[in-house]
């Protein structure tokens, strides 16, 4: 099995030259798409070991971000797998975000930026978390920084023809070869089109000749579809995953001094809440799960706290629930002259709430002020001095 696939290796790169093959230094063979990039990419991978193929479809969108020191670029990867099984990864201006199975992680720079650091272990770059896995050989920036990083050792070669014929089209290829501490690690093949440089195929042999031999073969139909990655559009996109899966508050942390995202929701009186960008007093938006142990503390500490401060201050009450009888049952006992919302699972996972309570303090101009997550007994007094500091 090892020879079979190093003889696939020698044929992959047994292509028609008509350009001088030369060596460069790696960075920008693959055009980024310009402002936009969309392909589907259709991957195999073999481990020679098991014998068996896996076989994934992934759309892949990239968008250009001069501004992100970290890659320059966002993108979403979304994966769909030979039995139907869907995942997804993303990246945008220092959040990464991977979903797969029943399991969703997030890393965000601000917070903790070690994940996203590039170190090496025992002589080979181990990629910061945003260019791990499948990314590595699908996102064009990606590849592009995979390819610098290689091109840093002398120890690797790198040959590129900038003319040449493969199945009758004219394109650019790129030859890698990777050694570790002389022993070879990585055999790449890169074919892009002669002009636009954009990817058409991939194909990469990691530790040739050992038990983890690997093989993975890319081929792009590239597209041009337009698309915005940044997290409102991530959870617009896949809402259920953010609902049932969103463990980090680090969303709800990230709402103070920003606008409230505009909402609307079913209320108790029957008619429906539209929230249109502003307040007439200074609000708390007390997010609620039904059944939960703290709900009625929580209740009180924060009506005591609206009646006890020298201002006018409203409250919201938002229950994630869609039961009427079941929100209503939790609001019993607490004669309640404010307003009470249902069905707010899709609007807290939107703010980036995961844990209930939680309290959201706005101002008139629906500008966040405070969060406050979880109960304590020291809320109610927590929730005052926010509210006096506002004025």
């Amino acid at each position: 099995m090892k020879r079979i696939v190093m003889c696939m290796i020698e044929a992959l790169l047994a292509v028609v030259m008509i350009g001088a093959v030369k060596p460069v230094g790696g960075s920008d063979f693959l055009s980024e798409g310009g402002a936009n990039y969309s392909a589907t990419a259709h991957v195999m991978v073999t481990l020679p070991i098991t014998h068996r193929d896996v076989r994934y479809s992934v759309n892949v969108y990239s968008q250009d971000n001069p501004s992100d020191l970290l890659l320059g670029v966002n993108y979403l990867l979304e994966t769909e797998d030979s039995t139907g099984k869907k995942s997804f990864d993303a990246y945008f201006d220092g959040n990464y975000f991977s979903f797969s199975g029943d399991k969703m992680r997030e890393y965000h720079c601000k917070q903790d930026s070690l994940p996203f650091i590039d170190r090496k272990v025992k002589g080979r770059v181990i990629n910061g978390v945003h260019k791990s896995g499948i990314v590595s050989v699908l996102v064009p920036a990606v590849i592009n920084s995979e390819i610098a990083a290689i091109a840093r050792d002398s120890a690797n070669k790198i040959d590129v023809v900038e003319d040449s014929i493969v199945e009758g089209k004219r394109v650019a290829v790129m030859k890698v070869e990777e050694f570790v501490q002389g022993t070879p690690a990585r055999y790449m093949e890169l074919i892009a089109d002669a002009e636009s440089r954009l990817p058409v195929s991939y194909t990469m042999l990691t530790s040739p000749g050992s038990v983890g031999e690997q093989l993975i073969e890319v081929k792009w139909e590239n597209r041009n579809e337009q698309m915005i990655i940044d997290e409102k559009s991530l959870i617009e996109r896949f809402p259920s995953v953010f609902a049932t899966y969103r463990t980090s508050n680090y969303g709800a942390d990230e709402l103070v001094g920003r606008k409230l995202p505009i909402f609307s929701l079913p209320s108790l009186s029957g008619e429906r809440y539209i929230w249109k960008g502003y307040f007439n007093e200074p609000t708390m938006l007390v997010f609620l799960r039904e059944g939960d142990g703290v709900n009625d503390e929580t209740i009180i500490a924060v009506k005591k706290a609206a009646s006890d401060v020298p201002m006018v201050t409203e409250i919201v009450w938002i229950f994630m629930g869609k039961n009427v009888g079941v929100v209503m049952d939790s609001m019993n006992g607490h004669p309640d002259d404010y307003t009470t919302l249902f069905n707010g699972e899709r609007f807290a996972v939107q703010c980036g709430i995961t844990s209930m309570p939680t309290v959201v303090l706005v101002d008139r101009n629906g500008v966040v002020e405070s969060v406050s997550i979880g109960y304590s007994p020291k809320l109610k007094a927590d929730l005052m001095q926010r509210v006096i500091n506002m004025r």
